[in-house]
C-alpha cells in the first residue's frame, strides 16, 4: 500500500514539470512572434518613408553640379568670374546665388548676373543653364568692389534645391 501511495505521488509531481515546460516554451514562443509581428511592422514602416523621401526629391539628384573655381577680376573690382561644371547627365539650372563677404557678413548680394536667361521652368524664372559635362564661367557684377585680403563665400541653389558653396580669398 505505501508503494501504491509513492507511485501516485511521484506521478503527480512528474506532471508540474512538464506542464511548467510546455507553459514556457508557449510564452516564449508568445512573445517571439509578438516580438517579430512588431519588428517586421516598424521595419516597412521606416522602409516605406525612406523610399518616399527618394521619390519626392528624385529630380535633386540630376542635380549634380559644382563651383569649381572664382577668379576676381583686376581690372573691375567689383566683377567675379565662377566657374560652374555640371558633372550628371541632364541640364541643370541655378535659380540663386548669393555672394558674401565672411570678413564682414552685413555685406552680401543675391542674384547679380548679366548670364541670367529666361526659362519656362516653374519657380526658377530666370535661371543659369549648365550643360552636361562642360564648364561654364559666368561673370558676376556686384555694386561694390571686392576687397583685397577678404574672404567670400559663393552659394549656388539649383532648380531642385540642391546647393554648392565656394569660398575663395581676393
Amino acid at each position: 500500500m505505501n508503494r501504491k501511495k509513492l507511485l501516485t505521488r511521484s506521478s503527480r509531481r512528474a506532471v508540474s514539470p512538464v506542464v511548467a515546460t510546455i507553459l514556457l516554451v508557449s510564452a516564449t514562443l508568445a512573445v517571439g512572434l509578438a516580438v517579430g509581428i512588431w519588428a517586421r511592422g516598424d521595419n516597412t514602416s521606416i522602409l516605406n518613408s525612406l523610399q518616399n523621401g527618394f521619390s519626392s526629391n528624385s529630380n535633386g539628384y540630376k542635380e549634380m553640379f559644382v563651383l569649381a573655381n572664382a577668379n576676381f577680376t583686376s581690372s573691375k573690382p567689383q566683377n567675379v568670374t565662377l566657374w560652374f561644371y555640371n558633372n550628371g547627365n541632364s541640364t541643370v539650372y541655378i535659380k540663386s546665388l548669393t555672394i558674401s563677404n565672411i570678413t564682414v557678413p552685413s555685406e552680401s548680394w543675391s542674384n547679380y548676373t548679366t548670364n541670367l536667361s529666361r526659362t519656362n521652368i516653374a519657380g526658377c524664372g530666370y535661371c543659369l543653364q549648365l550643360s552636361p559635362h562642360t564648364p561654364t564661367p559666368v561673370m558676376f557684377k556686384v555694386n561694390t568692389s571686392f576687397k583685397s585680403g577678404v574672404t567670400y563665400q559663393f552659394k549656388a541653389v539649383g532648380e531642385y534645391g540642391t546647393s554648392e558653396v565656394y569660398t575663395q580669398t581676393r
